[in-house]
Formats: structure tokens, C-alpha cells, sequence
């Protein structure tokens, strides 16, 4: 998860439309891990603003493919995670 939270401080960027009208909060966002390790079934929880919300959305689709999938029970079994990204100028 450490990782996870490196790779989108490096993908993330601050739309200027939003900067330039001063929109801030905290997106909330739901995604899976699946089976073969890949993110799918990404979608917004807590919406804040359209401009907000899209780069939140194209942050987790533009992670690294490849995650290690959970197991339970010593099968592997998708995963859903939750996480908020916050906007603050």
C-alpha cells in the first residue's frame, strides 16, 4: 500500500480549472484487485467536483498494472479497496 500511495503522489496533478477556481475536498474512491493482480471496477463514492473527481479516477486507472492479489485461506481471492484523495491549495 506504501507503494501505492508513492505512485500516485508522481501521477497526480492539480487540474488548473479547479486551481484557478479554487475547488478543494477529499474524493472518496472504490476500486477492486482481482484474481491476475489488476485494478478494475474503479468508480467515484464521495464525489467533490467533475474536474476533481476525473483526475482522481485517472490516477488509480494509470497505476502499475500489476498488483500482488490477496489470498484467503491460501487461494487467491479479488479484493476491494477504498481510498480518499485530497485536493487542499
Amino acid at each position: 500500500e506504501e507503494g501505492m500511495w508513492d505512485d500516485i503522489q508522481d501521477l497526480i496533478t492539480y487540474p488548473d480549472k479547479a486551481e484557478e477556481r479554487s475547488i478543494e475536498g477529499t474524493v472518496e474512491l472504490s476500486f477492486w484487485i482481482n484474481e491476475a493482480g489488476e485494478i478494475e471496477g474503479v468508480k467515484v463514492v464521495k464525489a467533490v467536483h467533475e474536474l476533481l473527481d476525473n483526475e482522481s479516477l485517472r490516477v488509480v486507472r494509470s497505476l502499475p498494472k500489476k498488483w500482488i492479489p490477496a489470498k484467503y485461506d491460501g487461494e487467491v481471492v479479488p479484493v476491494q479497496l477504498s481510498i480518499s484523495m485530497e485536493f487542499a491549495l
